[in-house]
Order: structure tokens, then C-alpha cells, then sequence
């Protein structure tokens, strides 16, 4: 009765296992990074970011420049159709997505499909700036 845990979350490199940074709180972005995007990144842009968390209809990605997470729906995770997002992507995985939809309230919307995932090459060029 009455025990507390107290509990941290750090963000750690998943090749290396080193400390990068203190997360503030479970969302948060790390120690020091200003929290949200200041300004969304360029429609059609290509960017490498780490998978934040995972939920039933898709995984929220975080992107570089402190320009938040991003959404990566379950229909533009892979090719194929996907009924479980843990079968294609684990948290703190490196991906690349390609920004393809910057709705209201900074939502920005994200593909993994339209990018090869070993190189960052854009497989969707038509939808370029």
C-alpha cells in the first residue's frame, strides 16, 4: 500500500545503446527541443525520422528539425496490406517518409510506402515540388 514507482523515459540509439537525450515526459519531445513544429516541413519532402509509437491504425513518426511527429497511416506503412503495424515497424526504428498531406492544427501526414526504406529514394515522383 501507498508504494510510488517513479519512472523515466530516455531516448537511447538503438544501434549503439548510448544515451542520447532525457525525455521530458512520455510524449515530450527530448530535453531542450521545443515541443510541436514551429513550421511544417515542405510538402513531398523525403526525411529520415524514428518510429515514436505505435497504435492500431498506423505509428507516429518523429522528424527531424523539431518538426513534431508525423502520422503514417496503416494504409502507407508498405505495399502490401498490413493488419498489424508491430509486424512492420518496431519503436525507435529509423524509417523514411515522405511528407504527403500538412492538414490543420500542424497535422502532418506521412507515407513510408513511397520511399525505399534502404536508400530514401522517392518511388513516387510525380509528387514532387
Amino acid at each position: 500500500e501507498n508504494n510510488k514507482i517513479s519512472l523515466s523515459m530516455k531516448l537511447v540509439d538503438q544501434d549503439t545503446g548510448e544515451l542520447k537525450e532525457a525525455l521530458d515526459d512520455f510524449n515530450a519531445a527530448p530535453a531542450g527541443r521545443p515541443r510541436g513544429p514551429q513550421e511544417p516541413p515542405p510538402l513531398y519532402s523525403v526525411l529520415q525520422g524514428t518510429v515514436a509509437r505505435i497504435q492500431p491504425f498506423g505509428c507516429f513518426v518523429r522528424l527531424p528539425d523539431a518538426y513534431g511527429d508525423g502520422l503514417v497511416h496503416v494504409s502507407q506503412l508498405c505495399s502490401y496490406r498490413v493488419e498489424n503495424p508491430d509486424d512492420v515497424v518496431d519503436a525507435g526504428q529509423k524509417v523514411w517518409v515522405k511528407v504527403v498531406e500538412l492538414r490543420d492544427m500542424n497535422k502532418i501526414s506521412l507515407s513510408m510506402k513511397v520511399v525505399d526504406q534502404a536508400t530514401g529514394e522517392d518511388l513516387d515522383p510525380a509528387n514532387r515540388d
